[in-house]
């Protein structure tokens, strides 16, 4: 659904810049009608001054399709993570907007949505995040007031094989690890060094500079992580490395000698401005 279309089924909050203040617009009977909210003092955001539209003043219609609550659970509720973003986005353009968008979000039910689910080539944690995000949307109509507070119908949808993985994951011992090591050219011989024996992940250790290690101190700071979107930096914090599975602050690991001894910049490249195991051709500036 376009953008002009769904600002006439659900209306639109614009801010004037002239007076400061939040406007609602929407139609009625075929006529624009319009409804001053407050100032900027007042709801300094716009989602902000969604939620102060009086009911009474939204237009009555047979209901939102899942598609208009996607476009304000996007400007409202999407994750500020880039990478989280990117997933949900991916998952909304390719799977629930093509079956689902122009359905009505009041009419989801829980058998057809389980049954399209098992349907989906795809893997069987990917499913589960389909769901939880399906799952968020009939929340966020909830929480949004296009829905009546009740129980979510997505917690019925049930998937099966959920924590069964498609593929084994491979442990190589001690002696395998330093047969792969042997074979493997710079740089990733120093990255694999580095993300083993610092648990680093492989985003956190292309997105490594010199100015990050401590040579005296045997310790390397973790400050920001390379995406495929670009370099993004971490926010100060005490969060450590046995942290939760999500680190979202910047931590420090001691680093064993063996490892600062071949990530020196005497022992590679000999540049001055980035750590070997990051492209010659990409940098990654901080913050």
């Amino acid at each position: 659904m376009s953008q002009r279309v769904q600002r006439h089924v659900v209306g639109s909050v614009r801010f004037d810049k002239r007076r400061k203040t939040w406007n609602y617009l929407w139609y009625e009977a075929g006529k624009r009608r319009s409804k001053l909210l407050g100032t900027k003092a007042e709801y300094p955001t716009k989602a902000a001054a969604w939620k102060a539209i009086p009911v009474q003043a939204k237009p009555k219609t047979a209901g939102e399709t899942l598609s208009n609550v996607i476009l304000r659970y996007q400007a409202e509720r999407m994750p500020s993570r880039i990478s989280t973003a990117r997933v949900y986005c991916s998952f909304l353009d390719n799977h629930i907007l093509p079956k689902w968008g122009e359905v009505l979000i009041q009419d989801l039910q829980p058998r057809p949505v389980e049954m399209w689910l098992r349907g989906l080539a795809l893997s069987p944690k990917s499913k589960t995040h389909v769901r939880s995000l399906l799952h968020s949307l009939v929340e966020f109509a909830m929480w949004s007031g296009t829905l009546d507070i009740a129980r979510n119908p997505i917690s019925l949808v049930q998937n099966k094989g959920a924590m069964q993985k498609t593929r084994k994951a491979r442990s190589l011992t001690v002696e395998q690890f330093h047969a792969l090591l042997s074979e493997l050219h710079e740089p990733f011989a120093t990255m694999a060094l580095l993300c083993v024996c610092l648990g680093l992940r492989i985003s956190e250790a292309l997105a490594l500079q010199w100015a990050d290690v401590d040579w005296l101190g045997s310790r390397v700071s973790i400050r920001r992580d390379a995406r495929a979107c670009g370099s993004h930096a971490l926010p100060s914090g005490s969060a450590t490395h046995a942290a939760a599975d999500t680190r979202t602050a910047a931590w420090t690991v001691p680093t064993p000698p063996t490892a600062c001894a071949t990530a020196h910049p005497s022992a590679g490249s000999g540049s001055d401005s980035s750590i070997p195991l990051s492209s010659p051709t990409r940098t990654h500036a901080a913050g």
